[in-house]
């Protein structure tokens, strides 16, 4: 293994210090754009599955751990977080799977305001989405979900490789 090489399964890793405990934690996050918010849990849970898997965990500690630059804030402890000798079950607890599910929404499409009664259907669906995940996802794997509500996701992509066209 290269220390070059991509960081795969996760579409996001990154590293934060916890405001409470002081500890850095990892968060290896996925997001999905889809036309349903049922399809999108699905292919996110597929994608996030790896995660509590030990042997797919060494693996992203070894492609992680060489991208480490020396000057990093935290280095030392950045270095025992990705040491081969450090145990999973040292940080596990420091591993957050971020959840970002955008989703076409109908209660949003037909929306003229964010009223109560928008704000409740958008409510209830990210509860359908965290007992989805709650039912699949093991207890010792922290996620936090993201629920971002979309009018329609292939306006959004239309509409965003148009922009990006523009700057080529």
């Amino acid at each position: 293994m290269r220390s070059n090489d991509s960081v795969t399964s996760v579409d996001m890793a990154h590293v934060l210090q916890n405001a409470e405990t002081g500890q850095l934690e990892l968060w290896l996050g996925e997001a999905k754009l889809y036309g349903s918010a049922r399809e999108a849990r699905q292919s996110a849970f597929k994608s996030i599955e790896p995660l509590w898997d030990a042997e797919f965990l060494e693996e992203m500690k070894a492609l992680i751990g060489p991208k480490v630059e020396e000057s990093a804030a935290y280095v030392d402890e950045l270095t025992w977080l990705f040491a081969d000798q450090t145990s999973l079950d040292k940080i596990i607890d420091r591993i957050v799977v971020p959840i970002c599910i955008a989703a076409d929404f109908d209660a949003t499409k037909g929306a003229a305001s964010r009223d109560e009664d928008y704000i409740t259907s958008v409510t209830k669906e990210l509860e359908k989405c965290k007992n989805y995940f709650d039912k699949r996802v093991p207890d010792k794997v922290r996620f936090v979900l993201i629920f971002v509500p979309l009018d329609c996701k292939t306006k959004l992509e239309t509409h965003f490789n148009e922009r990006v066209q523009n700057l080529l």
